[in-house]
């Protein structure tokens, strides 16, 4: 699934975009912490430390967002 994530100095989360669908601020909070990361304010300082922009002050990442579940096997392997 497509996602853009856009981040600026002046405020943590700027657009948060999957699917062509724009998130809501509780919803980019949930994404943030499925990626396993504390919030969005966390998420974003990850950006900024590893992926500073070349000049101005945004970061754009495009890319794609995968998620995945356990196999139902390794789960019943676990609770056995």
């Amino acid at each position: 699934m497509p996602v853009r994530l856009c981040f600026s100095e002046r405020s943590a989360t700027e657009l948060f975009e999957v699917g062509g669908e724009l998130l809501s601020p509780a919803r980019m909070e949930a994404l943030a912490r499925e990626d396993g990361f504390e919030s969005v304010e966390d998420m974003a300082r990850f950006w900024w430390a590893e992926h500073p922009p070349e000049e101005g002050d945004r970061i754009a990442f495009e890319g794609v967002l995968i998620r995945w579940q356990p196999l139902a096997a390794a789960v019943e392997q676990q609770a056995a």
